[in-house]
């Protein structure tokens, strides 16, 4: 995020169903020390890839990404309707409790665009396997 300094490389991988109009988030758990606790499985032999097989509810909007629009885990039915007052407060809510959980924990690390938080070492035996993903 603009207001913090990184000290990994940030890398987010997606799935794309052939012939659908939307673009999973793939999120990441692993044991590296750089990922966000509340991803780090501290001395896994393994990671593991989560994602949403399914496109997003229609109330989820977000950027699309390569004319395909997101789906990520959040991305789910809340339930709610035609309750915007209450998906505001509970959208509120969501994001001060992230604040809290996450402390002095980098924020953008833990965001649903990012699968995994990599030593910076990474960039370079990664190469150009990277591509960024162009905005629609």
């Amino acid at each position: 995020m603009p207001d913090e300094k990184g000290r990994s490389l940030q890398v987010g991988l997606r799935w794309h169903v052939e012939g659908s109009d939307y673009l999973s988030w793939v999120l990441g758990i692993a044991p590296f020390d750089t990922m966000p606790f509340t991803r780090r499985f501290v001395g896994a032999p393994f990671i593991a890839l989560v994602l949403r097989s399914r496109p997003p509810a229609n109330f989820a909007q977000a950027s699309p990404e390569d004319g395909l629009n997101p789906s990520h885990l959040a991305h789910m039915d809340d339930m709610l309707g035609d309750n915007e007052e209450m998906r505001t407060k509970r959208s509120d809510a969501t994001k001060r409790g992230k604040i809290a959980l996450l402390g002095s924990e980098l924020r953008s690390t833990a965001r649903a665009k990012v699968t995994f938080s990599l030593p910076l070492w990474c960039r370079e035996i990664l190469g150009d396997v990277l591509i960024p993903l162009q905005k629609s």
